[in-house]
């Protein structure tokens, strides 16, 4: 990299810097779906009148994953610590999100880190088209053998290596750290108005960052965690309970309900395909925690306890952390939804 090259790049990393640290907040209002705002429970609910849903769309990057800002954080801390002095080759374990992202920021066009490659581990089962996406942003695809999860791959194949640096992003205290910038952003846009906080269980550090950073600005807050019901119906992204014990983040003491497990993985894809008919970039992952979000509503309203989820101002203003995209899923999205006409 030439001194040119090198000065741009230290400009996108300060404009980047600059927007996760400004007031921006691309927190957008974003509708009920037709099935529920028809239901009877929600019209008996009064909820057409008390009830604001938003969603916070990884910032002004509206064809990245919302795993830019956990990436972006982590990298800062490990160069901040001089592991990045030597330009090592990146390694980390993902589902497909964190690798984009890290892609994205270390060896794409409008990379902000000077790394000469990156490598993304992913399961045996993770599809063809979520590959494809991640050799498109520059990352290297490297499939764990079956049985043998990328976590446990990345970690014996590179962990030792000389001139390879292995990111666990379930771990990186920086993921959580990251979500410190999502709960400013959230506190800037609506301030005491939020009364409830949506995401999926991934890596965890999105439920545990907001117990840890956004409820000391909103008391009052709710935070709500959804995952996958079974291995079976699992939605690329989440995970199920028993595998959310891969995380290293305490998540389940500052959740405010049980974690929410009860969305299957067509409503997962049907929820986010309204998402898209909305002009709104989100993936399955997203339409899980959308309905997951209204199954725990309905099941709250039928135990007459809607109010512990209002803010001062009697309004219930939910907020989704919308944190991956459409464009990697298209087939799934055929497969399971049917191609459209």
């Amino acid at each position: 990299m030439d001194k040119i090259e090198h000065k741009q790049m230290l400009q996108r990393r300060q404009a980047l810097l600059d927007l996760m640290e400004g007031d921006f907040a691309p927190i957008e209002k974003v509708p009920v779906p037709k099935h529920v705002a028809s239901a009877t429970w929600f019209k008996n609910a009064g909820l057409a009148d008390t009830l604001e849903t938003y969603g916070l769309c990884c910032f002004r990057f509206k064809v990245f994953s919302g795993k830019v800002v956990a990436a972006f954080k982590i990298l800062l801390e490990e160069e901040a610590a001089g592991n990045l002095a030597d330009r090592p080759v990146l390694v980390a374990a993902t589902s497909g999100n964190f690798g984009f992202a890290g892609a994205i920021l270390t060896v794409s066009e409008s990379r902000v880190f000077d790394i000469p490659k990156f490598i993304a581990v992913v399961e045996s089962t993770t599809s063809e088209g979520k590959q494809a996406h991640l050799r498109r942003s520059g990352a290297t695809v490297i499939v764990a053998p079956k049985g043998v999860t990328a976590i446990q791959y990345a970690a014996d194949t590179y962990g030792q290596k000389p001139g390879y640096l292995v990111i666990n992003q379930y771990v990186h205290p920086g993921n959580l750290h990251g979500q410190e910038w999502v709960a400013k952003k959230i506190h800037r846009s609506l301030g005491d108005k939020v009364s409830v906080f949506v995401a999926a269980v991934g890596s965890t550090a999105s439920v545990a960052g907001a117990g840890v950073y956004l409820r000391p600005l909103v008391p009052h807050l709710k935070v709500v965690g959804v995952g996958s019901m079974s291995e079976e119906e699992r939605v690329p992204g989440s995970r199920t309970e028993k595998g959310a014990e891969v995380g290293g983040f305490d998540y389940q003491s500052l959740l405010d309900y049980p974690l929410v497990t009860s969305v299957t993985k067509r409503e997962s894809f049907e929820d986010s395909d309204e998402f898209i008919s909305s002009s709104i970039s989100a993936g399955p992952t997203s339409g899980l925690v959308r309905a997951g979000f209204y199954h725990l509503l309905a099941d709250e309203y039928r135990a007459g306890r809607l109010d512990a989820m209002k803010n001062p101002y009697g309004k219930i203003v939910a907020v989704f952390l919308l944190m991956d995209m459409f464009l990697p899923y298209s087939k799934e999205y055929d497969e399971i939804l049917g191609v459209r006409s």
